[in-house]
């Protein structure tokens, strides 16, 4: 067993602290799952780019022609109505995450969450556009909040 005696009062302050940020798990998992939603998921739209960075399909013309004429004029936040799944932007702007000290959770909530899945997985007829997942910069953006965590403890 290790044992270890604190006999400068600054010193037992500074270890207190480092063991109640390690004890405060919840903290890291709020961070992470902010991380990757805007380091991961809003690019994954941005680039239109499943997790694996392979690109995802294209609309059909059909389709870029029937929303061209339901919203005709200018683009709206820089995207035009063929642009698939960011148009209206309800589905970029429903991704949020849920924490606890064991996980983070990070799914699409309110109206848009209705359609998210078919379009997540490719159900229901539609062609699969994947932006919710794990790839590779799921996984560094993983490894680089677990550093950043570990070294804000030492601090």
């Amino acid at each position: 067993m290790i044992q270890i005696e604190v006999q400068s009062n600054e010193m037992k302050i500074a270890l207190d602290k480092m063991i109640d940020k390690l004890q405060d798990k919840k903290l890291f998992f709020k961070k992470l799952g902010q991380r990757i939603i805007a380091d991961a998921v809003y690019r994954h739209f941005e680039e239109k780019t499943d997790p694996e960075g392979k690109k995802w399909p294209s609309v059909s013309q059909k389709y870029a022609e029937r929303k061209q004429k339901k919203y005709p004029g200018e683009p709206t936040h820089n995207y035009n109505p063929s642009d698939l799944l960011v148009f209206s932007q309800t589905l970029y702007n429903s991704i949020t995450s849920e924490y606890t000290e064991s996980f983070v959770k990070i799914f699409v909530d309110g109206e848009a969450e209705k359609y998210a899945g078919s379009h997540n997985f490719g159900l229901h007829g539609q062609k699969k556009r994947q932006f919710l997942g794990i790839g590779e910069l799921e996984k560094s953006i993983a490894l680089e909040t677990q550093k950043e965590f570990l070294e804000s403890i030492v601090r």
